[in-house]
């Protein structure tokens, strides 16, 4: 049986884009019912606490270090960001290491790349509360959206 290949895959049309140190591309967001994850372990789950997110698969490419997925969840009633979470296991060290607090042993280049990820991650937060984001967008700085 074939294994479906769950990679990113889009156009390199846009040069300026396939050159960029950093950027993403957006999937298709889908909506998910959950209770939120700000309850304490022993609080008792009411219907107040449940909420519906909104997932955007964002899809990092990082110069010289690949790709990461991470789904981006937008409480839509409360209208407020519930969580960041890697999209799969292969993500999760290079998103730990984006999101380290503490000196480590990483070159002054990676720490320039991993910054811009989190710029384009506000980015993405603000186009979505915008409702500026759409599935199949490649985003490479403030202003630049193809």
């Amino acid at each position: 049986m074939k294994q479906e290949d769950s990679s990113p895959s889009f156009s390199r049309s846009d040069e300026t884009a396939a050159f960029a140190d950093v950027y993403f591309l957006t999937g298709q967001p889908f909506f998910e019912e959950t209770a939120s994850a700000s309850l304490p372990a022993e609080h008792t789950i009411t219907p107040e606490s449940w909420q519906t997110v909104q997932i955007w698969p964002l899809h990092f490419f990082v110069k010289g270090h690949g790709y990461v997925s991470a789904h981006l969840a937008f409480d839509v009633h409360r209208q407020c960001f519930a969580y960041l979470e890697a999209a799969d296991e292969r993500s999760v060290p290079l998103l730990e290491r984006i999101y380290e607090e503490a000196d480590n042993d990483e070159s002054d280049e990676e720490r320039e790349l991993f910054d811009q990820i989190g710029l384009l991650l506000e980015t993405a937060e603000a186009r979505i509360e915008n409702g500026r984001l759409t599935a199949g967008q490649v985003v490479y700085s403030e202003d630049h959206v193809r």
